[in-house]
């Protein structure tokens, strides 16, 4: 298996992940919470924090998953550049989530750039 469809796979499983965290974390509540105490979690910083991470990975996700899968398809494209694009992933959910709790991680979200960056200087490298 080649390290694009397996970054592929795992950018993907970050995404369901979120999704899941999202859902079972926090929505799915809204069956046995009174409905006071559900809306003050809905308010609350952590749930606005988790679901902006959420929209915001789901937006990067498909540019990845698109380069990554066709780079597989084209069997081109460098382990380092699709791995590095799940680690700097991760890495900005981390950040956001865990390190400095909504804050700007600008670090994080530079890194993430440079890896689509990269994905796309790879595409365009596969043209004859």
């Amino acid at each position: 298996m080649s390290a694009a469809l397996t970054a592929a796979c795992l950018h993907m499983a970050h995404a369901l992940a979120l999704g899941l965290m999202m859902s079972v974390g926090y929505r799915v509540k809204v069956l046995w919470l009174p409905r006071e105490d559900f809306k003050a979690m809905i308010d609350s910083k952590s749930f606005k924090i988790a679901s902006a991470v959420q929209l915001n990975v789901n937006e990067w996700t498909p540019y990845f998953v698109a380069a990554l899968l066709y780079l597989h398809t084209q069997g081109a494209g460098s382990n380092l550049v699709a791995w590095g694009s799940v680690l700097f992933s991760l890495a900005f959910s981390v950040s956001k989530l865990v390190v400095f709790h909504g804050k700007p991680a600008p670090i994080a979200s530079t890194t993430r750039y440079l890896a689509l960056a990269a994905l796309i200087v790879e595409v365009y490298g596969t043209h004859q």
